[in-house]
């Protein structure tokens, strides 16, 4: 399908287009957008980040998701984040089992062509899921998350955590993590 043929698409059109696609792509707004392919310490942050999650919310009623569950965003289209939590079980979308609509943390890991997306457009995305309690930004190049926390229906608090040293709570999960086991291998000052 040539990409002016993509836009505009119906939900159904995108679903149906989607799930016999080799490749990911988001969908916002009628528009489709690739998701491409990551970069080496991308994918470290990724794997370091749902092993302390696992291992640190063993025997709790939460499911991990890595970045190839689809999450819902009410009114606008679908994402794939790079990491997703909702409670077990999960709510999904329909019989295909591969949308997520309940999130209740939402990890994004910035690279140079999407932190502007990440930091703008997701941020107010994903703050229209009712369930979601936990939106975070992981930087990259640095040891830096942005820790965006749901207060009630329209306010959030937004924490920032920079320096190995530094640790993020999620509250609505009963998790720490340090930026040390974040980062580790990721920045070459370890």
């Amino acid at each position: 399908m040539a990409t002016d043929q993509l836009v505009g698409m119906t939900v159904e059109e995108y679903l149906k287009f989607e799930r016999a696609s080799d490749l990911r792509h988001e969908f916002v707004n009628g528009e489709i957008r690739e998701v491409t392919g990551a970069r080496r310490s991308h994918n470290i942050l990724t794997s370091n980040l749902i092993i302390a999650l696992g291992t640190k919310s063993s025997g709790r009623d939460y499911e991990i998701y890595p970045t190839d569950m689809r999450v819902r965003i009410p009114g606008a289209g679908y994402y794939y984040p790079d990491i997703s939590i909702s409670p077990h079980p999960p709510q999904l979308e329909d019989e295909e089992f591969d949308t997520l609509l309940n999130p209740i943390v939402v990890f994004e890991i910035t690279s140079p062509s999407t932190e502007s997306i990440d930091r703008r457009e997701k941020l107010a995305n994903y703050q229209t899921i009712p369930s979601l309690q936990v939106y975070l930004i992981v930087a990259q190049d640095e040891a830096r998350i942005d820790h965006y926390k749901r207060l009630d229906e329209d306010r959030w608090q937004v924490t920032i955590s920079t320096g190995l040293a530094a640790t993020v709570t999620i509250d609505s999960i009963g998790c720490a993590i340090s930026l040390k086991e974040a980062y580790h291998f990721v920045l070459d000052s370890e």
